[in-house]
């Protein structure tokens, strides 16, 4: 998503309102939000093999898609905190994740972090003591290392070579430190690296190697390194069809347009044939008018006078999000994807975070915003409620059981679900924690 500042300027646009007034936080779905601590990680394995995409002695044939089973779900502890105030909170966190079927959770611990919390070692006392230990893992190390809570960007990709798993790391451009590699280097897996930056957040699959990625834009990954990158995926041969789709766009005060090329924020690949794709809830957009302008002025203040120029502004710019969430799904169509489209609430500051979801076979966890009380909260969070029911009886008619999780303390940080966990398959993982 666009930074902080261009995300501002995108509501003042919207709403014509000082920002003075505004009392609720800019959310960005795909853009990770610079929260780093240290994360510790064992030393480097003489056995990985070490190649760039030029000159690969590996034989890839597919990425692992998020959806494929036997993969551990790696979370940082942060993110632990997060999601919860209590430790009964974060093992109810915990319970969540491994009622997905994920065959294990692995908690990545920063030992020496800046600002740890003050109960650490009680907190991880209690979670060892709730689960068993090839259920729930902490991951430490001996040697320090920033580590984003947005795990899903700076994770290597997992690979199926025929023979045996790889991984391919890309640059995080928010660490500027090789954790990525230190970790592909502790699974002792076969793997490329590539000096190109490229987020998890911007990245999909079928597994049948059908891969997909943002047409570019935000800053720093500009159009034509999107492009490098989509050659590097094609020459790894792990990718036989890289499908580049179009990046949401808001656009700013001065009429120029801050895009986000992170396609988890609007996409979800449930299949190796379909996907699930946002599209702005028409029931919510019809009562749009009404409802909405109920909703800023208690936002600002009951006095506010929330113009029809202030509408039509609003209104323009959800067609143009509307726009381009169709220019999406018709680019996964051609691709060859069933897509089922997904209602989200109407973008009063961003699209909603539903499908920044996690998976496992059957079935999916979705991302829930929850408005905060009071003010125009109650009336967001009815909006927001009507919607989700929808998004959920769609998903379930396809055959999916749903689970849903508040991810509102993330939102105010950066991202949702997808964005703060990551899966590598449980093999990999095992190889990694007995290091």
């Amino acid at each position: 998503m666009p930074n902080g500042g261009n995300e501002l300027r995108f509501i003042q646009t919207l709403f014509g309102a000082p920002l003075k007034k505004l009392k609720i936080s800019a959310i960005r779905l795909g853009m990770p939000f610079l929260q780093t601590t240290l994360l510790f990680i064992q030393g480097c394995s003489k056995s990985t093999i070490e190649t760039s995409i030029s000159e690969s002695n590996v034989r890839p044939t597919q990425f692992i898609a998020d959806f494929q089973s036997n993969q551990s779900l790696l979370i940082h502890i942060d993110t632990i905190f997060a999601l919860g105030e209590t430790t009964s909170d974060y093992i109810k966190t915990i319970k969540s994740f491994l009622s997905l079927g994920f065959p294990r959770v692995v908690i990545l611990i920063a030992q020496d972090a800046p600002t740890p919390h003050p109960e650490m070692s009680q907190i991880i006392n209690s979670i060892e003591g709730s689960f068993s230990s090839d259920k729930v893992t902490f991951w430490r190390g001996n040697s320090s290392e920033r580590a984003s809570r947005w795990i899903r960007d700076w994770i290597p990709l997992a690979f199926d070579d025929s023979e045996n798993l790889g991984l391919m790391n890309f640059q995080y451009f928010q660490i500027g430190s090789d954790v990525g590699k230190k970790l592909a280097r502790a699974s002792e897996a076969k793997t490329i690296f590539s000096n190109k930056w490229f987020e998890g957040g911007n990245f999909a699959t079928n597994g049948k190697g059908k891969c997909f990625i943002g047409k570019g834009g935000a800053n720093p990954v500009k159009p034509a390194v999107q492009q490098e990158i989509k050659e590097e995926l094609l020459k790894s041969q792990i990718c036989k069809d890289v499908i580049e789709l179009p990046s949401l766009k808001l656009e700013n005060s001065d009429s120029s347009f801050v895009a986000t090329n992170h396609i988890d924020m609007w996409m979800k690949i449930v299949s190796t044939d379909t996907a699930f794709v946002a599209t702005i809830d028409k029931e919510m957009k019809s009562d749009f008018t009404r409802r909405t302008a109920e909703y800023l002025r208690a936002s600002f203040d009951p006095g506010y006078p929330i113009s029809e120029l202030e509408k039509q502004r609003a209104r323009s710019d959800i067609e143009a999000v509307q726009k381009l969430l169709d220019e999406g799904a018709l680019e996964l169509e051609r691709s060859g994807m069933k897509v089922v489209r997904i209602p989200h609430p109407v973008p009063i500051l961003s699209l909603d975070p539903t499908l920044n979801a996690i998976q496992q076979g059957k079935k999916i966890m979705l991302s829930k915003f929850i408005p905060w009380e009071g003010n125009g909260g109650t009336v967001a969070a009815e909006l927001w409620a009507e919607t989700h029911r929808r998004a959920e009886q769609i998903i379930r008619a396809e055959g999916f059981e749903v689970l849903w999780m508040d991810v509102s303390s993330l939102l105010s940080g950066g991202g949702a679900l997808h964005c703060a966990t990551a899966q590598l398959p449980d093999p990999l993982i095992n190889k990694m924690i007995r290091r």
